[in-house]
């Protein structure tokens, strides 16, 4: 669609759904976003991204920042947590509007309309860090490169621009990360409304409780992310009495805990009444997005005579809004940066586009400020820039630049280490040397430094931190109790984990029952050495999950680790 069509689209979303149309997750549709939560997401994503950067090295100036594509400003109040100035851009009146609404850095965000297919409002070298995330691939890539272009021109020597932008379908041969796949005889479904519904007003959103019952002998699977993708998800449609269909989609509720066979949950859908009065039939069924609704493959619905009354004339403004998807292939993004002045520094894999291949560009303009690095090869997931000079001289002493190379170098391996047996090891020996050149270097009496804590943000919900200054530790980032104060602070409750490490001795046999992400557990398998046994157990299949990357990522694999049968 032409630029004015796309800004009409994104108008009627700020008319509508705001927060949902910029983090689609579909619990939170129709209005269902809290915004202190909303925002707070934010922090925790640009949070990660400095955490990121700077585990790597990557210095950016805090003077001046642009979020392109700001939408209500999600992103734009986090990075002035971090910057002097920051601009949000967006082709959306209303959204603008809601942004200043929002605002919470008066004098310091600015926000701007911008209906063009460039950035001409800003002048050349204006910003030391660009940053655009799930903008890009909503318009035709005519657009999306043009303004990649942009965000080069408006970089400042030295800055860093961080965009993301979905490179194409995957290999058909390749199995998407944590897809499931549910068999045929998992498509039966038992549904009811237990509470008579009253009148509807046409066009107006209601919530209503369905009693979903897994009918069949297959497990629905829970999410593994905050998503609702790859899930079992409740739905409706809206049919004439004579069951003629007139709104194919509306209501989605993902079934987010899974059910097993027989099982029950009540679930919340909030459906929107059709615009005009009348008698209508509202269908309830389940569907397996992208494969079939349940009544496809045999399964029965649920219907339910509803009463409308009043009618809308239209919507908002004018006809439902579209949010297209669009595809850059990384190869063209890669000659285009080049092409435009600027020097890709790291490619990643970003996952917010499943099942499309995503990837999240950090690109500079010059190599004025780029930080040394050593020369690292290519692996899947990640490309890095390796083409930086050894510092000589400095103020630092040389031990103090040996360790900060090796540190950045082991960060690096981190970035990689998803769940992959072979790059799991090679952060295991990076960090390793790590430890052994600090040991030598305290050995011949130099000051080594203390190193620190990262965070690195792997996709799915999953970041990668160090605990205690030693170990590795996954942990899920849509969690609010433990990881911050793991990402922060290195360390989970203090009192007890002095007490674990006094207590804990060579040869024991140590039991976690309800071990989490794992954070006691590699503790003990630290301190009860090979002859000694760790008994992880974690009901959570989520949990269970980032505690089996923690036990591999420590080379504590020797020891058990396992969950117990879920009820």
């Amino acid at each position: 669609m032409q630029l004015s069509e796309l800004q009409r689209n994104w108008n009627v979303f700020g008319e509508t759904d705001p927060l949902w149309s910029v983090l689609t997750d579909v619990r939170f549709k129709n209005n269902k976003w809290d915004p202190v939560a909303f925002f707070r997401t934010g922090e925790q994503e640009i949070d990660a991204v400095f955490a990121g950067l700077d585990s790597m090295g990557v210095e950016v100036p805090h003077g001046r920042a642009l979020d392109f594509g700001c939408a209500v400003g999600r992103l734009t109040q986090a990075l002035c947590r971090h910057f002097d100035r920051c601009d949000g851009v967006d082709i959306a009146p209303s959204m603008i509007e809601l942004a200043r609404k929002y605002d919470k850095f008066p004098g310091r965000c600015h926000y701007h309309v911008n209906d063009r297919d460039d950035l001409t409002l800003f002048a050349d070298n204006t910003f030391d860090f660009v940053y655009s995330r799930l903008v890009l691939q909503h318009m035709q890539p005519v657009y999306s490169k043009k303004y990649i272009r942009e965000f080069i021109r408006v970089l400042s020597p030295g800055g860093i621009a961080l965009f993301q932008i979905p490179a194409g379908a995957p290999d058909a041969a390749v199995r998407p990360p944590n897809s499931f796949d549910l068999p045929a005889a998992g498509f039966k479904a038992s549904l009811a409304v237990e509470v008579p519904l009253p009148q509807l007003q046409a066009g107006a959103p209601f919530c209503i409780d369905v009693k979903v019952t897994n009918a069949s002998p297959i497990a629905w699977p829970e999410s593994r992310d905050g998503n609702g993708r790859d899930l079992v998800v409740l739905g409706n449609h809206w049919l004439t009495t004579e069951g003629r269909m007139i709104i194919q989609d509306d209501g989605r509720t993902p079934v987010m805990q899974g059910l097993n066979p027989g099982e029950s949950a009540t679930i919340p859908l909030w459906i929107t009444a059709p615009t005009a009065a009348g008698t209508y039939t509202l269908e309830l069924d389940m569907v397996k997005e992208g494969v079939a609704w349940f009544k496809q493959r045999g399964s029965k619905t649920c219907r339910v005579t509803v009463e409308v009354r009043g009618s809308v004339s239209q919507e908002p403004s004018g006809k439902k809004p579209v949010m297209e998807m669009h595809c850059v292939p990384k190869q063209d993004v890669l000659v285009l940066v080049e092409s435009a002045g600027g020097k890709t520094l790291l490619v990643m894999d970003d996952h917010s586009a499943d099942p499309l291949l995503s990837y999240q560009y950090v690109v500079t303009k010059t190599n004025d400020r780029r930080p040394a690095a050593l020369p690292m090869s290519t692996a899947s997931g990640i490309s890095v820039d390796a083409d930086r000079s050894l510092p000589v001289s400095g103020t630092k002493s040389a031990a103090d630049e040996v360790l900060g190379l090796l540190n950045g170098l082991a960060q690096h391996a981190a970035l990689q280490a998803r769940v992959n047996e072979g790059l799991v090891k090679r952060l295991l020996t990076v960090e390793g040397m790590v430890r052994e050149t600090r040991t030598l270097i305290h050995r011949l009496g130099a000051d080594a430094p203390v190193g620190g804590r990262f965070a690195v943000y792997q996709g799915n919900n999953i970041a990668l931190t160090r605990i205690l200054n030693r170990y590795a530790m996954y942990v899920d980032t849509t969690d609010l109790s433990m990881t911050p104060q793991l990402m922060m602070q290195g360390q989970w409750e203090p009192s007890v984990t002095s007490f674990l490490l006094r207590i804990v001795r060579p040869g024991m046999t140590v039991v976690d029952i309800g071990a989490g992400f794992g954070y006691f557990s590699v503790l003990a398998g630290a301190h009860v050495g090979p002859n000694g046994k760790v008994e992880a157990i974690e009901a959570d299949p989520r949990n269970h999950e980032i505690l089996r990357l923690n036990v591999e990522a420590n080379g504590l694999s020797a020891q058990s680790a396992r969950t117990s049968a879920r009820s």
